[in-house]
Parts: C-alpha cells; sequence; structure tokens
C-alpha cells in the first residue's frame, strides 16, 4: 500500500524543499527513537505515490559521505531550514480514517523517518530517508479487510527515499536513486519559504504552467510565518503549507530549522484522510 505526508503528505504523507531562514525555536534534543510520517494509498493523483518495499535491516548500512568537491554550493543555508544531517529523526502520531461499508473505521500509526546516510556528488547534496510505519491501535482488525484501496494499511513496514538538495531546491525520489533525472522529479520544497512561496511539485506541471498564471491543481503555496504547537513543543518561524487539489487539499505545517511538523487531509467527497503530528524528534549538531 503506498503512503504519502504530504506529500505529510500525502498524505502525510508525505510525505515533501530545503532553505535559508531562522532556525525554529525549542530545538531541545531528545533521545533517539527510530520509527517515520505516511502518505497514505488514496492521496490524491499528483503527489507522489511510495511504495513500501522489504524491511531493511535492523541496522543500516550508510554509504561512505563524499568530499566535498572544489566549487560545491555551499549547503548551510537549506540544511539551517531542513536539517538533513546524518542521524535526525522526526517521529510522528499518525491517525487515518475510511469509510468501510456504512462503518468508519480509524487506525493510528507512529511513523519515524530517519537520516541513513548523506553523500555529495558534483552539486548535489544525497540524503538517503529511511520510513518505519508501525500500526498503534486500529478500530478494527486491519488485517481481515477485504476491500484494498481503503486508506489504512494493516502491515506497517519500511521503506526507503531520497532527498536530493540542488542549490535552494529540495527534490524527492522513491523506489531507486536516480541523479540524471533530478531536475525531472518531485519537487518536494523551494528554499526558503516565505509567506509568498508557490510551486508545483509535479515536474510536468512545472513545465507546462507559470505560478503567475494563476493557481492549478497541484499548486503548492506557504502561508505565515506563525506558531504552530504540537505534543514535541510549540514552534515558531512555520509555514502552513497547502497544496491544492479539487478532491481536497492537503495541508502541511513546515518549521524553520526543524521540518514537517504537522500534515492533514480531508477528502471532500467519500470520507477518507489522515491527521499527522510529531511527537518527538533528534536533531545533532551538523
Amino acid at each position: 500500500m503506498s503512503y504519502h505526508f504530504g506529500n505529510l503528505v500525502v498524505g502525510f504523507i508525505v510525505l515533501s524543499s530545503f532553505l535559508l531562514g531562522a532556525c525554529a525555536t525549542n530545538l531541545k534534543p531528545v533521545e533517539t527513537i527510530t520509527q517515520t510520517q505516511i502518505i497514505p494509498s488514496k492521496t490524491p493523483t499528483l503527489s507522489p505515490t511510495r511504495i513500501p518495499l522489504p524491511p531493511a535491516t535492523s541496522s543500516p548500512t550508510a554509504l561512505p559521505v563524499k568530499a566535498p568537491t572544489q566549487g560545491t554550493p555551499s549547503l548551510s543555508s537549506p540544511l539551517s531550514n531542513f536539517p538533513l544531517n546524518l542521524g535526525n529523526s522526526w517521529v510522528y502520531s499518525s491517525t487515518h480514517y475510511d469509510a468501510y461499508e456504512t462503518e468508519r473505521i480509524t487506525a493510528t500509526y507512529t511513523i519515524t523517518e530517519t537520516v541513513v546516510d548523506t553523500q555529495i556528488d558534483n552539486a548535489y547534496y544525497i540524503v538517503q530517508m529511511l520510513r518505519d510505519n508501525t500500526v498503534v491501535t486500529s478500530s478494527v482488525n486491519l488485517a481481515e479487510l477485504e476491500q484494498t484501496d481503503l486508506y489504512l494499511d494493516g502491515t506497517g513496514g519500511t521503506e526507503t527515499y531520497w532527498y536530493i538538495i540542488n542549490g535552494t531546491d529540495i527534490y524527492l525520489q522513491q523506489n531507486e536513486l536516480n541523479l540524471e533525472t533530478v531536475e525531472s522529479s518531485w519537487l518536494e520544497y523551494t528554499l526558503p519559504i516565505s509567506e509568498n512561496s508557490a510551486w508545483y511539485p509535479d515536474p510536468y506541471q512545472r513545465n507546462t504552467f507559470s505560478v503567475e498564471s494563476g493557481p492549478n491543481s497541484g499548486l503548492r503555496l506557504a502561508r505565515g510565518p506563525t506558531q504552530k504547537s504540537v505534543p514535541a513543543g510549540e514552534f515558531e518561524n512555520c509555514f502552513e503549507i497547502l497544496t491544492i487539489y479539487l478532491s481536497g487539499g492537503t495541508t502541511s505545517w513546515f518549521c524553520q530549522g526543524l521540518g514537517v511538523v504537522a500534515g492533514e487531509f480531508d477528502h471532500a467527497g467519500t470520507p477518507f484522510g489522515y491527521s499527522t503530528v510529531l511527537i518527538t524528534y533528534t536533531i545533532r549538531s551538523p
């Protein structure tokens, strides 16, 4: 089953722009926990689809970090906004709901996203992420549900994906890393995020529409800065990011210096959706 954040999604997503700005307050390191944000299977069409991979080994082996070559752009600004340094992790609680026959069903997951490897390849800063999704509670026995298109997943599991920083842009790749297709990949963030930030994550839309020509389904808009309170703490310098879809937009909150702290989606038709919040995190010094 696919996941999204937001895509945090998507759904929590993803799921999903790495850049300049002040660090969020309350960045107090906490004990590392290994687990990540969900982007569920019923995410809107244009949001990235995350396909679960076979379970990873208990201790992923990080590839060697290559030393920066001469002329490599400075990464201090993007990483000060979205600290994708080795060992950093974000732990979320995500509740999903769906309609099964005449019943509303729910399931809560613990999702942990961890940076397990970083590399530099020419102008790219490459971040390998491991997402672990664990079922905590559910209103029904998920394994016995016959529908396969539900917004709930009864198995959990792990998957690997990659962020690639190119200048002020943060791209997302799933399933496999391909540096030849970076600029035609899903554009998760363009940094720095500000109250006027707007971009199309989908590569086809980026080449077809201009932000100035008006909003189309799939456009991502930022509002803020504002404060955001979640179980992990209360943070400032956060931006509410809305991704527009005809079936109902996905919303995430990105706090400078920390990353995504919350996300939600409510389908405008048949009722299904999710709500995700950050419950703890570990941010190490670079």
